[in-house]
Order: C-alpha cells, then sequence, then structure tokens
C-alpha cells in the first residue's frame, strides 16, 4: 500500500476517533483496534494522529479527575495491544493486559472523583445515575414515572455490583478488541497470528486451584463482615464464572463439530447466551468446570480416534479379502521396484 494511502487512512481514523470518542466507549472500539494495528503494520507514526484527536478535545474541554482517567485508558488501550501484537506474545497475556487497563479504567473514571473528595468510591456514580433518571422523568413526564422509580431502587444496588461491571466490561472489550484486530488484519490481506481453534480452548490445570482460593476468600470476607463484601463476591465470582463459562462454550461448540451438528446450533447457543445472561454463564460455566475436571473432551478425542482406526483396520481388512492384497501397499511396493530397476542400470556418461 502506498504512503499516501496510509496516511489518508490514518487521518481519517483520527476524524472518526473524535467523533466516537465522545460518544461512546463502545462504538470506539474498533477504531482503537485498527489504530493498534496500523501501529504494528506501518509504524507507529500512523497511530499519532488518533491519540492527537482524542487528547485534544479533552485537553481542551474542563478538566475533570474522570475525564482524564477516561483519556488514559483510550490512549492506553491501542498502545498496549500495538505492543503485545508487535513482540507476538501469546493472545492471552494481550486479553490479560488490556482487561487490566480496562477494569482499572472504567472503575477509577467512576469512583476517582468520589474518593479525591472523601466519599465512599460509589458516590459518584449513583450521583451520576440519579441525575440521569433525573432527566429521564424531565423527558417523560409523569408517563415515565413508574419506569424511573423501578431504575431509582437499582441505585441500591451500584455499590455491590459497580466493580462487578468494570470487569464485565473489561472482558467483553478486551476480547472485542482482539477480534477487530484480527478483522482489520484480514481486511488489509495481513495475515493474523495463528490462533488456537475455539473449540480447543481450555484453561490451564491450576485454574481449579485459583478457583478453589477465590471462593476461600469470599467465605472469609463474609465471616469477618468486611465492608463491601458483597462487591468482592461479585467480582470474583465473576472471573470464575467467566473463565469457566468460556471453557463450556468451547466444550458445547466441540461437541457441535464432533458429531457433525448443522450451524443452527452453534447460532442458538449464542443466541441463547445473550439473552438469557448472566443466567446462561451460570449454566455454562457449570458445563466448563466439569469439563476441567473429567477432560470430556479427551475422553471424545480419544473415542473418536479409536473408532477411526477401527474404521480403517476394517477397510484394509475388507479390501484384502476382496483383492489377496492392500493396494496401496502394493503401489509402494511396484514403484520402489521400479527405482531399484533404474538404479541398477545407470545412465554412463562418455
Amino acid at each position: 500500500m502506498k504512503t499516501g494511502t496510509k496516511i489518508l487512512i490514518s487521518f481519517g481514523a483520527a476524524l472518526i476517533a473524535a467523533v466516537f470518542s465522545l460518544i461512546s466507549h463502545i462504538v470506539l472500539l474498533p477504531v482503537l483496534a485498527l489504530g493498534a494495528f496500523m501501529a504494528v503494520e506501518w509504524g507507529f507514526i500512523y497511530l499519532v494522529p488518533m491519540l492527537a484527536a482524542i487528547a485534544v478535545p479533552r485537553l481542551l474541554a474542563p478538566i475533570e479527575v474522570g475525564g482524564i482517567v477516561s483519556l488514559a485508558e483510550l490512549i492506553l488501550i491501542p498502545l498496549c495491544l500495538a505492543f503485545f501484537e508487535k513482540k507476538r506474545l501469546p493472545h492471552r497475556y494481550t486479553l490479560i493486559a488490556l482487561a487490566v487497563v480496562i477494569c482499572l479504567g472504567e472503575y477509577l473514571m467512576l469512583t476517582l472523583g468520589s474518593m479525591l473528595a472523601g466519599k465512599a468510591p460509589y458516590e459518584g456514580a449513583v450521583e451520576a445515575w440519579n441525575s440521569s433518571i433525573a432527566a429521564f422523568e424531565a423527558s417523560f413526564g409523569s408517563g415515565g414515572a413508574e419506569f424511573a422509580s423501578s431504575l431509582r431502587e437499582f441505585s441500591d444496588v451500584i455499590p455491590d455490583i459497580l466493580m462487578w461491571a468494570c470487569l464485565l466490561c473489561a472482558e467483553l472489550f478486551s476480547f472485542a478488541l482482539l477480534m477487530f484486530y484480527r478483522l482489520w488484519s484480514k481486511a488489509f490481506r495481513v495475515e493474523p497470528r495463528p490462533m488456537a481453534d475455539i473449540t480447543e480452548w481450555r484453561l490451564p490445570k491450576s485454574m481449579l486451584l485459583g478457583s478453589g482460593l477465590m471462593c476461600a476468600f469470599i467465605v472469609l470476607v463474609y465471616l469477618l463482615k468486611l465492608n463491601g463484601a458483597n462487591a468482592i463476591a461479585y467480582s470474583l465470582g465473576l472471573i470464575i464464572a467467566s473463565l469457566f463459562a468460556v471453557q463450556g462454550a468451547s466444550l458445547l461448540l466441540f461437541i457441535f463439530k464432533a458429531s457433525g451438528a448443522s450451524r443452527a446450533m452453534t447460532i442458538a447457543l449464542s443466541v441463547f447466551s445473550v439473552l438469557f445472561f448472566p443466567w446462561s454463564m451460570g449454566i455454562l460455566a457449570v458445563f466448563g468446570l466439569v469439563e476441567q475436571i473429567k477432560n470430556r473432551r479427551g475422553k471424545i478425542k480419544k473415542f473418536l480416534n479409536e473408532r477411526a482406526e477401527a474404521k480403517k483396520l476394517d477397510r484394509l481388512a475388507d479390501e484384502y479379502e476382496k483383492y489377496g492384497y492392500i493396494r496401496g501397499e502394493h503401489e509402494q511396493d511396484e514403484s520402489s521396484g521400479d527405482k531399484d530397476s533404474n538404479n541398477d542400470d545407470p545412465v554412463k556418461e562418455d
């Protein structure tokens, strides 16, 4: 690709990033992944216009703690993704690093202002939620009063689920960023790094021990009656459940593939996971936990290999019974015999 085209793409991405960064972090994810791709494949200089486009509007606006944290997060995301992809480190390290950046960024964006003001960390998030409800009531009047009342009750659980929500966003956003990066690679005809098929994804054996320790810590914080025990339990529970849920989904997809199920089954699993979240995550986590303990996939693979080997032996036996020899071996013997006869009669040079 010509340098001029790269420059146009870089500045076009910067313009889109300047607009999207003021709307939502979610719609900005594909653009951030594009910035990381440009940095890796074309050079970090092509990422500079995007970073400037994100930073300048925030720096020109009245300085707020949340805005500064948000700016740091948006700058670190493409840099982190580009660094790990440039170094060709394992994808799991990329996901962990991105998840840490996003989780800390989202949490501090919502809580740092309150903590600096000497308030509880969740106070700012509760105030922002109540303000949005007040704006909703003002817009819809008495027609939205009942719905607004239900939303206001939700503010009571914000202290418990704030970190949980940040962790969930971090997990989803980091995975989306990696997928967008790979899609941009394919769009620009760059072969992405090999990634294990999703049907082969499996947690390390140490995950059982780690999960047990986290569960023990959850029990401990309740026994000690620590402040924020619910928040700690929800956060650690999400880490455990989400990881095993991914393994559970991988197991089911493996079973669909091994059994030759139609693509409709995969689509149905995806729809079920989205529509019934978070209950679907709990169900998938059970499948993943059982898989981690009993290694169902290993047993299924062993059975399939044994069946394939048995079929091969049966085919060879039928072939031998029908022809009196194995055709593949017979042809190989003939070809080696021809080669030996040629070696016995070499062509002599004068």
